[in-house]
C-alpha cells in the first residue's frame, strides 16, 4: 500500500471511531474522548510521515543501527508496575524512573527538581479567596504518542481519593481541599480541588489559605503521584502486569515481559515527536533496549557478568557481594525492611508480645545474613530521609530508638512481668522472588529459630510470591509479614501516616450512614497516635511538622507496632564499558544517557 493510502486508511478508521464514541456516553466524556482521538490522529499521522521521510537509502542504514542493546540484571522482575500499587518492594521503585516521569524528581543529593512540571505560581485567588497553585507542564508524550496533559495527573490524584482504593500513599493530598472528605465518602470525588485549566495546565485548590505549598511541592516528586492515563488504567486492573497493556511517559517503554525477563526500549515519543526527517531518538535516550535476565540465582548472576555476558548487576547474595565489594557501588535506598505486626491477631495484639520479639531480635546478626552493606536499624525512618524542616538526616537527630544487640534474656523478662509465659503459634510470610533469592528465606527462618527456641512460640515461616504477598498486605490476611518499607517522599511522612486510623489510606465503605474509618492493613489503631498524625495534618509549618515526625516514630517503636530489622542499600556493579548511570535519592536510575563502550561488538545478530 503506498504511503498517501496509508495515511488515508488510517485517517478513515480514526473517523469511523470518532463518529461511534460521539455517539454516546456523557459531555465529560465525549470531550475526553474527542482530546484523546485528536491526538491519536496527529500521532500517527507524524509516526508515518517519519516513516516516509526515512525511506531514503541513508535512514535505512542508519535504522539498522539502531543504538546499543545492554544486557543487565537491574533487579527482580516486577509483577505490577502501577505506581497506584507498587509500594512494598524496593527493587520495583528500580523500573519506575525508567519508565515514568512525574512533576518534580530528588537529584542524587536530595534536591527537588522540575521534571514534567515547567513552572508554577501560587496565590489567594480574590475571586473566591482560595488558595490555588497552578502548574504548567513540559511537552512529554505517552509511549502510544498521545500526549501527557493534566487530566492524566487529575485522574491519577484521584484515583488515590478514592474509597475503595488502598494505598497509605492518599495522605500526600490531604492538604488539598476535599481530599479527606472524598476518601470517606463525604463528598464525590469530583469535588476535590484538583482540576485542568487547559490541557496543560493543573490547578490544585487548598483546603486552608495558609498550606504550606512548598511543602506540598515536594510532595510531588512521590512516585505515587505519576501521571496515568484514565482510558488505559478503567479497562483493567492488571493494565500495569503486562507489555501489551501497560502505557509508560519516561524515557523506555515496555517491549517485553515474562516471567524472568523483561526488555525495555527506548520510547521513540520521549521529549515529543519530531518532523525533522533528520530527528535522531539516540540523542534523547541512548541506549535503544536494555534486556534484563534474572532466571538465574545472584550467584549466578555474577558469573554471567565476569564471563563477559550481562554488564550491570543490581542483585547480590552476601557471599558474591564480599566477593566483589571493591568494585560494588553502593548508596542508601530509603527503605526499611521490617517486621509488621498484623495486631488483630489476638497473640500479637499485645504490645508486650510484639516488644518481646523485637528486642530478642539479634540485628547485626540479620544484617549479617543479608550482606549488601545494609545497616541494622535503630529505628524505623532510615538513615537518607532528610528532616523536613533542616534538610538533614532525620537519623541522626532521632538517634538509636532500637538496640541493634538481641536481648532474650530481656525479652523473656518483659513476658513473664506480662504474664504471657504460654506461648502461641503464628506465622512469618515473607516475598519470595522467582529467581530463587534466598536471603529473605534466611531472615524468615532466623527469626523462626529466634521465636521458637529462644521465647517459646509454635512459629512457621511461608515465601509467597509477589501477588500472592500483595493479596495478603492488602486484605490483613497475616501474622507477621516481612516487607520493604519504602520511602514515598524524602521525608518521614510515608513512614508515620499510614498508621494513623483517618490516614491510613485503607479502602472505607461509602454504605453505612455513619463514617467508619478502617485502620491500617495491620489493624492498628490507637487514640494517642491520632492526635499527633491530627497535629502533623494540621501544622503550618515544617518546624511543627518536623517535631511532630519524631514524636509518632517514637511512638511506633514504644508500642512495637513495627519492628525495623535493617536499612536498605541499593548495590550495583557495573562494568568499565558502561557509562552515564545517574541514580536519584529513591535510589532509582537513570540510564537515559548510559553509553556501552564499542556497542557494536555486542549486538545481536538480528535486532527485532
Amino acid at each position: 500500500m503506498s504511503f498517501k493510502k496509508s495515511v488515508q486508511a488510517s485517517v478513515c478508521w480514526i473517523f469511523i471511531t470518532f463518529g461511534a464514541v460521539n455517539q454516546g456516553g456523557g459531555t465529560e466524556m465525549r470531550m475526553k474522548m474527542t482530546k484523546r482521538i485528536v491526538a491519536l490522529i496527529m500521532a500517527m499521522l507524524l509516526g508515518l510521515t517519519a516513516f516516509y521521510g526515512c525511506s531514503n537509502k541513508e535512514d535505512e542504514e542508519e535504522n539498522i543501527d539502531k543504538g546499543a542493546v545492554v544486557n543487565m540484571f537491574l533487579s527482580y522482575i516486577p509483577v505490577d508496575l502501577d505506581p497506584g500499587k507498587a509500594y512494598f518492594d524496593s527493587s520495583v521503585m528500580q523500573y519506575f524512573g525508567l519508565i515514568y516521569e512525574g512533576l518534580t524528581t530528588y537529584n542524587e543529593k536530595g534536591k527537588l527538581e522540575k521534571v514534567l512540571a515547567k513552572e508554577w505560581k501560587y496565590e489567594i485567588d480574590e475571586r473566591d479567596d482560595q488558595l490555588k497553585l497552578q502548574i504548567k507542564l513540559n511537552t512529554n508524550y505517552w509511549s502510544d504518542g498521545i500526549p501527557v496533559d493534566a487530566d492524566d495527573f487529575v485522574y491519577a490524584w484521584k484515583r488515590l481519593l478514592l474509597p475503595e482504593t488502598v494505598n497509605p500513599a492518599a495522605s500526600l493530598l490531604f492538604d488539598v481541599k476535599n481530599a479527606q472528605k472524598a476518601k470517606t465518602g463525604e463528598v464525590t470525588i469530583d469535588e476535590v480541588g484538583i482540576y485542568s485549566v487547559g490541557d496543560y495546565i493543573l490547578e490544585v485548590v487548598f483546603e486552608e489559605n495558609d498550606a504550606d505549598v512548598e511543602y506540598f511541592l515536594n510532595c510531588t516528586a512521590s512516585p505515587a503521584l505519576l501521571p496515568l492515563r484514565e482510558d488505559i488504567v478503567s479497562k483493567s486492573d492488571a493494565w500495569a502486569q503486562d507489555a501489551s497493556t501497560i502505557l509508560t511517559n519516561g524515557p523506555f517503554s515496555v517491549k517485553q515481559w515474562a516471567k524472568n525477563s523483561m526488555t525495555l526500549e527506548r520510547n521513540m515519543y520521549y521529549s515529543g515527536l519530531n518532523l525533522n526527517k533528520n530527528y535522531k531518538p539516540w540523542k534523547f535516550v541512548t541506549p535503544y533496549r536494555i534486556i534484563i535476565d534474572a532466571s538465574k540465582k545472584n550467584e549466578g548472576q555474577v558469573k554471567e557478568y565476569d564471563a563477559g555476558n550481562n554488564f550491570y548487576v543490581g542483585e547480590f547474595s552476601a557471599e558474591t557481594f564480599d566477593a566483589k565489594q571493591k568494585k560494588i557501588e553502593t548508596q542508601n535506598e530509603l527503605s526499611t525492611y521490617t517486621l509488621l505486626f498484623n495486631t488483630n491477631n489476638a497473640l500479637l495484639g499485645k504490645k508486650d508480645i510484639r516488644k518481646a520479639i523485637s528486642v530478642a531480635i539479634d540485628r547485626n546478626e540479620i544484617a549479617k545474613i543479608v550482606g549488601k552493606d545494609v545497616k541494622p536499624a535503630t529505628g524505623f525512618v532510615p538513615t537518607g530521609v532528610k528532616d523536613c524542616n533542616t534538610n538533614k538526616d532525620f537519623r541522626k537527630k532521632a538517634g538509636k530508638l532500637i538496640a541493634v544487640e538481641g536481648d532474650v534474656s530481656a525479652a523473656k523478662e518483659i513476658l513473664k512481668d506480662a504474664g504471657l509465659t504460654k506461648g502461641g503459634k503464628f506465622t512469618i510470610k515473607y516475598l519470595k522472588h522467582d529467581n530463587g533469592a534466598t536471603w529473605e528465606q534466611d531472615v524468615a527462618e532466623y527469626l523462626q529459630s529466634v521465636c521458637k527456641e529462644k521465647l517459646g512460640f509454635l512459629v512457621e515461616a511461608e515465601g509467597l510470591k509477589a501477588k500472592q504477598f500483595a493479596e495478603c498486605l492488602n486484605t490483613g490476611d497475616y501474622d507477621i509479614l516481612l516487607m520493604d518499607w519504602q520511602a514515598l517522599t524524602n521525608d518521614a511522612l510515608s513512614f508515620v501516616m499510614p498508621f494513623g486510623t483517618k490516614t491510613s489510606g485503607s479502602a472505607i465503605s461509602v454504605e453505612t450512614e455513619e463514617i467508619e474509618y478502617t485502620p491500617y492493613d495491620n489493624g492498628y489503631s490507637n487514640k494517642e497516635y491520632d492526635k499527633i498524625i491530627e497535629q502533623i495534618l494540621a501544622a503550618k509549618n515544617k518546624k511543627t511538622r518536623s517535631a511532630l515526625y519524631y514524636e509518632a516514630e517514637k511512638h511506633l517503636i514504644d508500642n512495637a507496632v513495627v519492628a525495623p530489622l535493617f536499612f536498605n542499600t541499593d548495590c550495583y556493579l557495573a562494568s568499565n564499558k558502561l557509562s552515564g548511570i545517574k541514580t536519584n535519592y529513591f535510589a532509582q536510575k537513570d540510564l537515559k544517557k548510559m553509553k556501552l563502550k564499542n556497542y557494536k561488538d555486542y549486538l545481536p545478530t538480528e535486532q527485532e
